[in-house]
């Protein structure tokens, strides 16, 4: 039986083509060659069948020195988009700014000198100590602290220049009145 593969994608046909475009991606049935270099014996070349029958018998993997037997695509075949590299990076001497804004076209928007923002971690997963520094860190630093669901600490709030505060819907921590200067969607109003 003779074996056809596409020029193109690589699409193997087995007997006879029956058709006028590849399958895969539409090149001339004309175009495929022949593959002699196919084995019938289903996709595997003889080294890989050789490694199943040996894991098959032994109920072992197959060791070889110097790692993995696979063939790996290597650094030839790596390619580097120029937009990547379009804008070269700043000497060393030159100024760089990390200011974020967060809600550019809103009334208040949130300036950071540093984007980076405290992942939520409760008060009860974290010790008091620990969102203390959390919250004086992300002061030094300009980004925003986090509460977390479990309510927020009166030191958290006072060493935090920013702070996102997380509601729960077990509302874990909170009492019924919101903290001073919290707006509230069900209230409609600044507290």
């Amino acid at each position: 039986m003779n074996v056809y593969r596409c020029p193109v994608c690589g699409y193997l046909q087995i007997g006879e083509i029956n058709f006028h475009f590849c399958p895969v991606c539409k090149t001339p049935a004309e175009r495929f060659g022949e593959d002699p270099t196919y084995e019938h014996f289903a996709h595997w070349d003889a080294k890989s069948r050789m490694m199943i029958e040996y894991m098959a018998e032994t109920g072992h993997y197959y060791l070889e020195g110097k790692g993995t037997t696979r063939k790996f695509l290597n650094m030839d075949d790596l390619l580097f988009m120029a937009g990547q590299v379009a804008n070269p990076p700043l000497l060393d001497d030159k100024p760089v700014s990390t200011q974020v804004i967060l809600g550019k076209t809103t009334a208040q928007p949130i300036i950071l000198k540093t984007p980076i923002l405290n992942a939520g971690m409760s008060f009860g997963a974290l010790s008091r100590e620990a969102k203390m520094a959390l919250a004086k860190a992300s002061s030094m630093v300009g980004g925003i602290a986090n509460t977390g669901e479990g309510g927020m600490l009166d030191e958290e709030r006072e060493l935090a220049e920013r702070i996102t505060l997380q509601y729960a819907s077990g509302r874990f921590g909170v009492d019924d009145r919101p903290p001073p200067g919290v707006f509230t969607p069900e209230s409609g109003r600044l507290y």
